[in-house]
């Protein structure tokens, strides 16, 4: 379970993702340069973990790659982790241009379409602001938000001075096998990221040249892509290049 948001309308898929990236929330200042043996000072747990989800959320609500990337915790030395956590900002980013796009053509306020909406409400974010933060390990922390939800996970690195959310059973569990590479599950489940992320790229390309007669018509569209992407064969995954 996690913190209300709205559900995406685009299909049983689109409505997974967006189920998936509403666990992240966060933006935290950036990590500043410090001399050499010397670690950053360590920020108040408490008002950095808030700091770092609600700062997430705005990253999901604008699609902001970079900010994704550094409010999302994944291991560095993990190879899938480090690909999976690129796929799933793929995805993010590719959904919210698609909605862009579905506003540029009918307007935010097109029925059926959650287009340019926020995936989080005010009372999302006033819980994050009075949530209790409790550090796990020296290293770790659980945000309690309320009865009944479940906690948001994050980790702190010493070496940037940043604490970052953990998507737990997203990111963490992707693992590699020989040679640093991942392993047949996570190649998998990276693979079907990249598939949805394309999907979503295609059919907003096709949206932007006027294919499509109403927000209908976009959402069968990119059913049927998503269908055929997910079914076509497995290619090896390159490595990532950054």
């Amino acid at each position: 379970m996690m913190i209300s948001a709205e559900r995406s309308r685009y299909g049983p898929t689109l409505a997974a993702i967006c189920l998936l990236i509403a666990l992240a929330a966060a933006r935290s200042a950036s990590a500043q340069p410090w001399g050499w043996g010397s670690p950053p000072p360590r920020p108040d747990p408490v008002i950095a973990c808030r700091q770092v989800v609600t700062g997430l959320m705005t990253a999901l609500d604008n699609g902001d790659a970079d900010a994704l990337r550094l409010y999302i915790f994944a291991d560095r030395r993990v190879t899938a982790q480090h690909m999976g956590l690129t796929a799933l900002v793929e995805c993010i980013v590719a959904q919210r241009d698609l909605e862009r796009a579905i506003v540029a053509r009918w307007g935010a306020g097109v029925s059926g379409s959650v287009a340019g909406q926020s995936f989080f409400s005010p009372a999302d974010r006033a819980l994050v602001e009075s949530a209790r933060v409790e550090l796990t390990s020296e290293n770790d922390a659980m945000m309690l938000l309320a009865s009944g939800v479940s906690p948001i996970t994050l980790h702190y690195s010493r070496v940037e001075g940043r604490w970052r959310v953990v998507l737990v059973g997203t990111i963490t569990s992707l693992y590699d096998g020989f040679e640093r590479t991942p392993e047949p599950g996570s190649i998998k489940r990276i693979g079907y990221l990249r598939a949805v992320a394309a999907a979503l790229r295609q059919v907003t390309g096709q949206l932007s040249d006027g294919k499509f007669t109403s927000p209908d018509a976009v959402r069968g569209a990119l059913q049927k892509t998503l269908e055929v992407s997910i079914k076509a064969p497995q290619q090896k995954l390159p490595a990532d290049s950054g």
